[in-house]
């Protein structure tokens, strides 16, 4: 299993961010495009300081305003442009994979049935649009539709697209129970390509992901992740209750050592 490194906007640029993973001593980067600002930085420039610190990447669609299960074609429509030029500036550094993210916006009154079919049909239509990126992934949510394994699973099965198992999105939609991962890892298998690493705790009455597991915490995901033959990568995204980038990347280090002796 290949441990990454999160590449977000704090960083200021995304070859600042791989200097960092590489001085970390991480396997590989992944970039979440979460500006339109990074789509246009130098491809070049990025590839050689992957090369200089020997690390692979991977890239993340954006997350925030996309929502390719709208029942209205316009918005569909402009998002999928969007997530395909995302798809273009992960090809030109020769991504390894490419995540895409879907929720279900509020207000949408419908079976969930028609949103699923929605969905998938969205989906593949993306599919035929990407092109030189390593493996196109799924990631689940942590509310709604999409945080259920089943209509998550009908999905990628009917999209033939690979699983990204966001493990703190999945705790965070079963009250933090462990034992969810464990029949979300039985149920997706060889179908899980790369997942994210973070914990749910509760914050102002709900629960919340992308907090930093305990010792405890990290023992119980790794083991549940052993039986996943096909997972490759690893992301380390938790990014809360970390006052400065130092403590947070400090904390990641930690954690980074712990899990690869772990998984030894």
């Amino acid at each position: 299993m290949n441990y990454g490194f999160p590449v977000v906007f704090s960083h200021r640029s995304i070859v600042n961010g791989i200097a960092i993973a590489g001085s970390l001593d991480f396997d590989f980067v992944d970039i979440i495009i979460d500006t339109p600002g990074w789509l246009d930085e130098n491809a070049g420039e990025i590839l050689d300081a992957l090369e200089e610190y020997s690390l692979e990447a991977g890239v993340q669609s954006p997350w925030e305003t996309i929502f390719l299960s709208s029942p209205w074609e316009g918005v569909r429509r402009g998002c999928q442009d969007t997530i395909v030029s995302t798809a273009r500036f992960a090809a030109g550094i020769n991504a390894a994979y490419f995540n895409i993210h879907i929720r279900k916006g509020e207000g949408w009154f419908e079976e969930e049935s028609i949103t699923l079919s929605r969905t998938v049909k969205t989906l593949n239509g993306l599919r035929q649009k990407i092109h030189n990126v390593g493996k196109l992934t799924l990631e689940n949510s942590p509310s709604n539709l999409f945080s259920n394994l089943e209509n998550y699973l009908t999905v990628v099965k009917n999209s033939g697209l690979s699983a990204c198992v966001d493990i703190g999105h999945l705790l965070a939609s079963h009250d933090g129970k462990t034992d969810a991962l464990r029949e979300w890892t039985s149920r997706l298998n060889d179908r899980i390509y790369s997942a994210h690493l973070s914990v749910a705790r509760i914050r102002e009455k709900e629960w919340s992901a992308h907090y930093k597991p305990t010792s405890r915490e990290l023992h119980l995901i790794i083991d549940q992740l052993r039986s996943c033959k096909s997972l490759k990568y690893l992301v380390f995204e938790f990014f809360k209750d970390f006052s400065t980038e130092n403590e947070k990347n400090k904390a990641m280090k930690r954690i980074l050592d712990l899990a690869k002796a772990t998984s030894n």
